[in-house]
């Protein structure tokens, strides 16, 4: 999952991302939450507002359950050897 930011808390929010936790609270969105920011939709419905994952993330219900997905990932690191 990529974010990117502009502003005065742009390294703040992007800073630390997580690869185990691509929406939840240690994320860009949680940030983002966590500053009160607001998420400002252009042309677009809530159909694509990514911001609503965190919300799913936070909320609590008996029922909830939770899926762990993978997904693979290209590193150009150099592993050192």
């Amino acid at each position: 999952m990529s974010f990117a930011a502009i502003g005065h808390h742009a390294g703040e929010i992007t800073s630390g991302h997580r690869i185990d936790e691509q929406l939840g609270i240690t994320s860009p969105l949680g940030r983002i939450y966590d500053l009160e920011g607001s998420v400002l939709l252009l042309g677009v419905g809530h159909d694509t507002n990514t911001s609503l994952h965190l919300a799913e993330y936070l909320a609590v219900w008996p029922s909830k359950r939770t899926r762990e997905q993978g997904a693979a990932v290209w590193s150009t690191a150099s592993d050192g050897g």
